[in-house]
């Protein structure tokens, strides 16, 4: 069975009107392809962050190209441009809102790597919560009581309450978190590094080497830290402050030699 379609109804239908469906379907197919670009860019990005984090960044950000290539493209059929941006920016807030929680713990990790003095083996108290760090993911710390009971404590926690390092000598170890790009020479960046760390070594506890290792590689960027103990505590600020500076300081020199 043929079914005609009379073209002819076409000629009853303004040009101004065909020309805003033409556009409109053209911005959503953009839209479309942009979309599916910037989450394969993300993917690759966030390709060394925890898997939670990256699929809820990645969705978020995927809904707000959605929201913004649709609110374009309806602007085509005369709607009003102020509204469309007061609802981008409504939806914008509504997803920070929503990921409050995620985003909260992702940065407070951020933090806790450098001024919260704890590792995994470590003994740490927690409001009343106890026991041994058996994981620190972005999210959360993992602690494993006497009883065998795992707690996980929300990073943010740490940042809003008073922990206790009960392991010790606590005091003597420094973690200090690192991101190069991926187009850095790693091995010349240790052998800088630690070249460094030698000459400061009457700051340090001599009995333990400094261990430089990477925590996770991508296409992109590489996590590493350096792990170093102490000989004086009331040393302990100025020592960070200088190893940041001296590592910053080669991330430079290395970058100028590309």
């Amino acid at each position: 069975m043929k079914i005609l379609i009379d073209l002819d109804i076409f000629k009853y239908i303004p040009l101004d009107i065909i020309y805003k469906v033409i556009v409109f379907f053209v911005i959503i197919i953009a839209t479309w392809i942009i979309a599916i670009i910037i989450d394969k860019i993300l993917k690759q990005l966030l390709s060394g962050t925890f898997p939670a984090i990256s699929a809820s960044i990645r969705r978020v950000v995927g809904i707000f190209i959605w929201i913004l290539g649709s609110l374009i493209a309806l602007s085509q059929v005369g709607l009003n441009l102020e509204i469309l941006l007061v609802v981008v920016a409504l939806a914008g807030i509504g997803a920070i809102i929503s990921m409050r929680h995620v985003l909260e713990n992702f940065v407070a990790k951020y933090f806790s790597d450098a001024y919260i003095p704890f590792n995994k083996g470590d003994v740490i108290k927690v409001g009343n919560y106890e026991g041994e760090v058996i994981e620190i993911n972005p999210v959360a710390t993992v602690l494993l009581n006497e009883k065998g009971e795992m707690i996980s404590i929300p990073n943010s926690i740490f940042m809003k309450k008073i922990s206790v390092n009960l392991s010790p000598a606590a005091w003597k170890k420094v973690t200090i978190p690192i991101v190069l790009s991926s187009d850095i020479n790693f091995a010349e960046f240790e052998n800088l590094l630690m070249k460094y760390m030698f000459k400061i070594k009457h700051l340090l506890d001599e009995r333990f080497q400094p261990i430089l290792s990477i925590k996770s590689k991508s296409q992109n960027f590489i996590e590493a830290s350096l792990i170093f103990m102490i000989n004086d505590k009331n040393k302990k600020d100025i020592i960070i402050n200088q190893v940041n500076t001296k590592i910053s300081e080669i991330i430079e020199t290395l970058k100028k030699k590309k």
